[in-house]
């Protein structure tokens, strides 16, 4: 008999301590302290010996006395470590937009210009299906005027009229830069500053590189200049304490199409991939929640049948602007159910803690491998060990050919 709804709970320790020391009641643990128990004795463990029933608790004061009444558990009556399925460590990885370039652009006067755009994110996936939502931006090159075919010159004019047209775009999924494909500098070109090959030039240069070709009459030497588009996330939307709108990843890819104007010129390069951010604070209260349907914090109703808004009554632990490193456990929770038949739940327990708190991170990565290593786990204080704390750097995927670095136990 199996109970298919996964009962979970998200569990946030506070403060850069390390793990409750062995052999200490849980009225021991000082408040937001992260505590493991022996299911069997009530007492601390820290991995040094081995135990078949643990759970995983943080101390909490509750009404303000400054000492510890209550504690957040691990979800279910315990973890059977002979039971548990997964067992992963995931640091804090920022989000990153994906970078396309448009090089190469030989534009012709008096000829329209179009670029197709395809996004792709979930928020638009869960309103347009497999259907591609799709824009396209146009731009005019100038008039032909004493010149064929006015080639490089009309190039900076068109790279700044579809800069124009995308930034104006509302839909606030993509920005649109000027980039140089070639060294220019003040003293050739009239510029404010120096320019390398892949920097964004700002408005006033690109207008001074204008007036730099159009004073040209050898075409060799005019200028020529890219477009460069840069995804942007969709937003987080904070209601009530948790985003009403919530989407696991918030980057958005695209995919670039030239589809008028460019029949001879036009390449376009993806530079930089798109990279979700995990372990945001939004990410932390999303699953706590969740997790109050199940830890009586608010219960099963969640949200407000007045205002339809989550209710008041949930107390969020991850605080907004930090940034979590996460443990999670899957486990099975067997017990005897009838004579002959045994009744088994589906749990799982997510431990963030504060990618700035390492000593925590670490010293509980120490204790748990220690408990599941026994059960044929890898460990994962090796995996830790190589994490970030710098939350602007991006984590990829744990790699896959290391065991000592793939975030999986």
């Amino acid at each position: 008999m199996s109970f298919t709804n996964e009962t979970n709970q998200v569990l946030i320790p506070k403060g850069n301590v390390a793990i409750l020391t062995a052999d200490q009641n849980i009225e021991d643990l000082a408040i937001d302290q992260l505590g493991i128990f022996d299911a069997n004795t009530n007492l601390s463990i820290t991995g040094a010996n081995p135990v078949k029933d643990f759970f995983i608790a943080v101390g909490k004061d509750t009404n303000g006395g400054g000492v510890v009444n209550d504690a957040h558990l691990s979800a279910g009556q315990s973890i059977q470590a002979r039971n548990i399925e997964a067992f992963t460590f995931k640091p804090h990885t920022a989000g990153r937009p994906q970078i396309v370039e448009v090089t190469g652009i030989k534009a012709v006067c008096d000829t329209d210009y179009a670029i197709k755009v395809q996004f792709n994110n979930l928020e638009l996936l869960s309103s347009q299906g497999s259907v591609p939502f799709m824009k396209t931006y146009v731009a005019k090159s100038t008039c032909c005027e004493d010149c064929t075919p006015c080639a490089a010159g009309q190039s900076v004019k068109l790279v700044q009229s579809l800069v124009k047209s995308i930034n104006i775009d509302t839909f606030d999924l993509i920005g649109a830069e000027s980039i140089a494909v070639s060294t220019v500098t003040i003293a050739t070109h009239s510029t404010v500053a120096n320019y390398s090959s892949g920097d964004v030039i700002s408005e006033a240069d690109v207008n001074a590189l204008i007036v730099w070709n159009e004073a040209q009459t050898d075409e060799s030497l005019k200028v020529f200049i890219g477009l460069r588009l840069t995804t942007l996330p969709t937003k987080i939307k904070n209601y009530s304490g948790v985003d009403l709108n919530y989407f696991k990843g918030r980057s958005t890819s695209i995919v670039v199409s030239l589809v008028d104007g460019f029949t001879c010129s036009g390449l376009v390069t993806t530079t930089q991939n798109s990279a979700y951010e995990q372990g945001n604070a939004t990410d932390i209260q999303q699953k706590e929640y969740i997790a109050g349907g199940w830890n009586n914090r608010p219960g099963p109703y969640r949200v407000s049948s007045v205002t339809g808004l989550a209710s008041s009554d949930i107390e969020y632990f991850a605080e907004k602007g930090k940034t979590y490193d996460q443990y999670n456990i899957l486990y099975t929770f067997k017990a005897q159910a009838t004579s002959v038949e045994i009744a088994t739940s589906n749990i799982s327990t997510t431990v963030a803690i504060s990618d700035k708190d390492t000593v925590t991170r670490n010293s509980f990565a120490v204790a748990i491998d220690g408990i599941l290593n026994p059960f044929g786990f890898d460990a994962l204080a090796d995996d830790v060990a190589v994490a970030n704390t710098d939350e602007t750097v991006v984590e990829e995927s744990g790699d896959t050919d290391n065991t000592d670095e793939d975030g999986v136990a």
